[in-house]
């Protein structure tokens, strides 16, 4: 394995802040999710969450193809995921996303 990538930060004055890649498909959005995915290199700098309006049967089998065919990581997301650069977390079935902020070194 290679080094453990960090995240991607900025600051704006004395405000830090973390970078993050979010998105939101509705249904019929499984293909542009992945012509997306399918184009980020497996160094991709910053996490990504993903929203896809999908049924619960359908979201592991659906992140497991998406993994298949890019260079990132692509998962569906467990309880308390960390997010992480270059990983591409897929909500179970039509749950929304709360992120917690703490401390990233």
């Amino acid at each position: 394995m290679g080094a453990k990538k960090k995240p991607l930060a900025f600051a704006v004055g004395s405000r830090a802040f973390h970078a993050i890649v979010a998105i939101g498909a509705s249904t019929g959005g499984s293909s542009v999710l992945q012509h997306i995915l399918t184009r980020l290199p497996k160094d991709f700098p910053v996490p990504i969450t993903i929203a896809q309006h999908m049924p619960k049967a359908f979201t592991q089998s659906f992140a497991d193809r998406l993994n298949a065919m890019t260079q990132i990581e692509v998962k569906e997301a467990g309880n308390n995921e960390n997010l992480r650069p270059g990983v591409a977390l897929l909500a179970p079935e039509t749950r929304i996303w709360v992120c917690a902020v703490k401390a990233m070194t």
